[in-house]
């Protein structure tokens, strides 16, 4: 379990590496920003989602996992003598081993911790909100409920006011959605500035960027350890901000001056010492990138994207790279090679060597040779298509069965190839094990008569 999760923390972290680059490629200067927001929500949800089709692409480090695999096997038979190489390859591997035993209780201790922390702001911001907030006035109702209708927001959330020092925000712990307007912030703004950042807050729930911010806190609970997590977070909230300033513009056509100075007054309100709201708080301006969204605001034509044309892309990216994952490829060659010095030096016996190699295949997924079955498979579903062809009337008797036997001909033909493939790879192997065991001989590691013996029990082994 501990190296499924610890497979799938890597899996998902490299592939999530790789959006969070591509989504800051799209969204550089604000060109795409909708697409932009939906890479980096893409970067979201692959980390929480398990990889269904695996792809090997990392090795796994031969030398170290042989030593683990002497070590650990090798104790009912001759033990290690003096071999500085085997030593030094030892410990990287028990390094890694003591790595593995300890990694999932500090992940998993780490995600209690993060867990919990969150947990109580939430609940300690909630009290304040309860215990600090008001329903707001009448004139604040009336446009809420304007602002809403042209942004095609069906259901109104509920608008308060609060006492508490604390910055525009949309905030939502389930059942009803609340946006949160301080009331130090209305005091000093007019009816033409709040009015805009009332439209930028609506924005928010029209978008339903607070289902986002639990993603969000999910995957930092799961990955508190992964730097991708923190790093898209900041730029998904960054495009967030954009893409309502882009969406407050295209439905309610304000005059960019005005948009931009009340969001301005907003953000000179938050240079005050203020309250940070946990996590889950879409706040006015929480990703930054101020410049940047002034630059799109004050605009005459601003980039704006096909929303249908964005959820195809989207799609189809989600579609491919979801169920992908990373998987560790056994270099068995050189661990079989490994095995072999081992044998050759007298550090363990061939039937020592046998198992392990046996067991390390088995553990790392290695397929047996299938070619028969394979075969067998092929042949049969040429037959019941040419059955199928003969009663439609499309090909004569003697037609299908001479395409049969071609069939069978080419079968025979590629398998007789892998066979000389395969006894030229055990020749190849032989030949290697057979300079090994003479360069014992000469080296005075053991007799002629030794050598003779694990030659052939060599040759036995691999069926020569």
């Amino acid at each position: 379990m501990s190296d499924f999760l610890f497979q799938m923390g890597l899996s998902n972290a490299c592939l999530s590496l790789a959006l969070g680059i591509v989504a800051m490629v799209v969204g550089a200067k604000a060109r795409r920003p909708q697409l932009a927001h939906m890479l980096w929500l893409l970067v979201f949800i692959k980390l929480v989602t398990p990889p269904i089709v695996t792809i090997p692409i990392v090795t796994i480090p031969a030398q170290g996992e042989t030593a683990v695999a002497i070590n650990d096997h090798s104790r009912p038979g001759p033990q290690l003598t003096n071999s500085r190489q085997f030593d030094v390859d030892a410990q990287p591997s028990a390094a890694w081993n003591h790595a593995r035993v300890w990694l999932p209780p500090i992940w998993l201790l780490g995600s209690v911790v993060v867990f919990v922390v969150s947990m109580v702001r939430v609940c300690r911001f909630s009290r304040l909100l309860a215990k600090k907030s008001e329903v707001a006035p009448q004139e604040l109702q009336t446009a809420a409920v304007k602002i809403a209708r042209r942004l095609g927001l069906n259901k109104i959330p509920t608008i308060l006011t609060t006492s508490a020092n604390l910055s525009p925000m949309v905030w939502w712990t389930g059942g009803k959605v609340r946006i949160v307007i301080p009331t130090a912030l209305l005091d000093q703004m007019d009816a033409h500035e709040w009015h805009w950042v009332l439209a930028h807050e609506l924005a928010h729930v029209r978008r339903r960027d607070y289902l986002v911010r639990w993603l969000e806190w999910l995957a930092c609970v799961l990955f508190w350890w992964n730097p991708v997590v923190w790093w898209a977070q900041h730029n998904l909230r960054a495009m967030e901000e954009i893409c309502c300033d882009e969406l407050v513009i295209s439905c309610l056509s304000p005059k960019p001056k005005y948009y931009a100075k009340s969001l301005l007054s907003a953000v000179e309100f938050l240079a005050r010492p203020v309250l940070r709201p946990p996590a889950m708080a879409s706040e006015i301006n929480s990703g930054g990138f101020l410049e940047r969204r002034f630059k799109m605001i004050v605009s005459e034509t601003p980039k704006r994207s096909n929303s249908r044309w964005l959820q195809i892309c989207v799609l189809l990216c989600a579609v491919v790279v979801l169920p992908l994952g990373i998987a560790s490829a056994q270099d068995y060659e050189a661990v079989e090679r490994r095995l072999g010095e081992g044998v050759a030096e007298g550090e363990l016996t061939l039937k020592q060597a046998s198992v392990m190699m046996d067991a390390l295949k088995k553990a790392g997924g290695a397929k047996k040779d299938q070619d028969p079955d394979r075969a067998e498979a092929y042949l049969m579903k040429v037959k019941k298509e040419l059955g199928e062809l003969v009663e439609a009337g499309r090909i004569s008797k003697e037609d299908a069965a001479k395409r049969y036997e071609g069939a069978v001909k080419g079968i025979k033909e590629r398998m007789a190839a892998g066979r000389r493939q395969r006894g030229d790879d055990k020749q190849r192997e032989y030949e290697g094990f057979e300079r090994r065991i003479k360069a014992a001989v000469e080296a005075g590691k053991m007799t002629r008569e030794q050598a003779r013996e694990k030659l052939e029990d060599y040759k036995k082994r691999i069926g020569r």
